[in-house]
Parts: C-alpha cells; sequence; structure tokens
C-alpha cells in the first residue's frame, strides 16, 4: 500500500490512481442515497458586463444627484427670487412679477402704466438663515432715485417646480399706500381707478415697489392735486387735499337759476320745493312771481363725500309777487329767500336737487 493512498469512506477502495490507471467517475451511488449537497453557500460572483452595467447606472444616479443638488442650490435660491422679481419690475411683466410673490396678487394695470416708475439697482447685502424654510434677506434699491434698504423675509414652497424643485416666495416686499382724503371720493394709483366703495376717507392700498402717481377718480365736481409717491418697504402716507372745482362752483350757479326761474314760472300761491310762498294764498288769486335777483350759492364737502349748495352769507334772493284780492284789489309783495340743497352729477353732467 502506498504510504499517502487515500480510501473511500464508504466502500474502502484506494483513491490514490495507479501511474497510467484512467481516472474513473465515481460509482452511481444506490438507490435511496444522494450525494450530499456543499454545505457552504457560494457567493454570486456577477460576469464582467454585469459589473459594467452596474457601475454606469450607480454613476448615472451620482451625477444626476449632484446636479439636482447644484440646480437647488444655483437656480432655485432666495437671491434667484428676489433678482428675478426685480428683473420682472424693470420689464413691467405682472404676471411674472407677482409670481414670485406670497398671497394675492397685485393689480398689473399698475405695472403697465406709463406713471409708474419701477425700481432700480437691486443689491442683496446677506441672506439670514431662520431654518429651512425661511430665509431673511438684507436689500437696497433705487426708487426715484433715492436708495431704500430693509430686510425682507422669502419663504419656502410647498409645492415643486418639474415636480423636483422648491423655490422661494417673496413675502413681505408689497408696500402700500394709504391713502386720505378730506371727502370720501374714489382714488386713482397709476391712472386706475381703485375699486373702492367711495364710502370711507381712508384706504391702503398694496402695490409694487416703485414711484407711483396718486389722484382722485375722474369727477366733474372735486379735484385733488396728483401725488408722486416713492413705494418701497412698508406703508407710505399719501394724503390728499379734495377741493370743489371751480368749473362747479359755475356750473352750480347756473342750476340753481333754472331751478329758480322753473318755480317763478308756477301761477299757483304755493310753488312746490321751492323757496318762496304767499302766507295767505287762499285771499289772493292770479298769482304770478317774478325773480328780482338770484341768491349766490358757495358749494361745500360734506363727510360722506357729497357737495352741498348753500345760499352765501349776504347774498338772498328776491322775488315779487303779484296777483288779485277778493273783491278785485290787487296784491304785490317782495320776498327775500334762500336757497339750500346739493348738486351731483348725472349723466356727465351737473344737477342741483334743492332740500
Amino acid at each position: 500500500m502506498q504510504p499517502d493512498a487515500r480510501f473511500c469512506h464508504r466502500c474502502g477502495r484506494s483513491l490514490t490512481a495507479a501511474a497510467g490507471d484512467e481516472v474513473q467517475d465515481p460509482p452511481t451511488p444506490p438507490n435511496g442515497y444522494a450525494v450530499a449537497a456543499d454545505p457552504f453557500v457560494r457567493p454570486w460572483q456577477p460576469s464582467r458586463k454585469a459589473g459594467l452595467v452596474t457601475a454606469v447606472v450607480v454613476s448615472v444616479l451620482v451625477v444626476l444627484g449632484a446636479g439636482l443638488f447644484v440646480v437647488q442650490k444655483v437656480v432655485f435660491t432666495p437671491e434667484a427670487a428676489l433678482n428675478g422679481y426685480f428683473d420682472a419690475l424693470a420689464e413691467r411683466d405682472a404676471e411674472t412679477a407677482a409670481s414670485y410673490l406670497a398671497g394675492d396678487r397685485l393689480s398689473g394695470d399698475m405695472l403697465r402704466s406709463p406713471d409708474y416708475q419701477p425700481p432700480a439697482g437691486l443689491k442683496i447685502h446677506d441672506v439670514e438663515d431662520d431654518g429651512d424654510d425661511t430665509k431673511t434677506a438684507s436689500i437696497s434699491f433705487v426708487v426715484g432715485g433715492h436708495e431704500q434698504s430693509g430686510k425682507v423675509q422669502l419663504t419656502r414652497r410647498r409645492t415643486h417646480t418639474w415636480g423636483v424643485f422648491r423655490d422661494w416666495a417673496i413675502s413681505d416686499l408689497r408696500p402700500t399706500l394709504r391713502i386720505t382724503t378730506t371727502t370720501a371720493v374714489p382714488v386713482r394709483v397709476d391712472g386706475e381707478t381703485l375699486a373702492t366703495s367711495g364710502q370711507r376717507d381712508d384706504v391702503e392700498i398694496p402695490v409694487f415697489p416703485g414711484r407711483h402717481k396718486v389722484d382722485i377718480a375722474d369727477n366733474p365736481l372735486l379735484e385733488a392735486d396728483q401725488n408722486v409717491v416713492d413705494a418701497a418697504l412698508g406703508a407710505t402716507e399719501v394724503p390728499l387735499g379734495v377741493r370743489v372745482k371751480a368749473s362747479a362752483q359755475q356750473a352750480a350757479q347756473d342750476q340753481v337759476k333754472t331751478y329758480l326761474d322753473q318755480c317763478a314760472g308756477q301761477k299757483t300761491a304755493e310753488p312746490p320745493n321751492c323757496p318762496f310762498r304767499l302766507a295767505f294764498y287762499s285771499e289772493v288769486v292770479n298769482v304770478s312771481w317774478k325773480i328780482t335777483a338770484y341768491p349766490e350759492v358757495e358749494l361745500q364737502q360734506t363727510q360722506s363725500g357729497a357737495v352741498a349748495v348753500r345760499t352765501r352769507t349776504g347774498s338772498q334772493g328776491r322775488v315779487t309777487v303779484t296777483g288779485t284780492q277778493s273783491g278785485g284789489t290787487p296784491y304785490q309783495d317782495e320776498q327775500t329767500f334762500s336757497v339750500n340743497g346739493g348738486i351731483y352729477p348725472d349723466q356727465g353732467r351737473l344737477v342741483f336737487a334743492p332740500n
């Protein structure tokens, strides 16, 4: 027996082949027996092609993830939102400008008006990190030749652009014009008449940053000087001194004269809704009225926005009345009177309404 011979543990045969012997296949196990499985789990060995594909996919995902990160950090930033907003204002693109703002959108008519001047020279000095979804930017810009500066808060939007990126919205870069008038009238900003009820003498209007022109809406009775206002950050007070137009004064005088002539044309002792009448009309017939002096009137604004017509002090009207008393005796008398009422526009003309 060879010293290093090996034997089968089942049949006892020598496992060492002699020189020149053919190596034979192991015998087929008897029925009911099976070759024992390898007790060790061999690791999966990928092919060279599979490894290459895996490496390419991983590389693409890494590059894509890095690209998305760069886009989020470079394109969708608070600085980008501020620059985009001011660029849109400079181009008078109301829709784009409003898209950078959080909350309700502003009127685009103001932005497109030639009366509006957009801000310029935006500088972003610092952006403070208030948290993942809130930033505060220190900025300055020029409105009407004057530099304005302050802090602006931005918030990250909950919605995603292209389903991936979250951009920033400007929360508080919507200045307001606090317009006060001496009487309640609709006001106009940059040529746009605002949809106000006209029942208040103060109104606060949100606007875009920039230079605005403010006055009152077209009114045949009232007027106000146009104010040039620089709106930047926060609220700007805009007082409007409303006054009666000189043309309305003459129109009121003409309307009063027409009204009195209509009263005098009535052949009755007590003309209805008129400022004069007979004290004892039952005793006079064939009544006739004649205005000998027309009163001078003046216009006064009321708190509600109406314009009152009053007889100027020391300028009452005079009227002569004639008729026939019972028994055929002629009757004649002279009276003084005052006129009070209001005047209002109606279809482009002024109409006097007596009290």
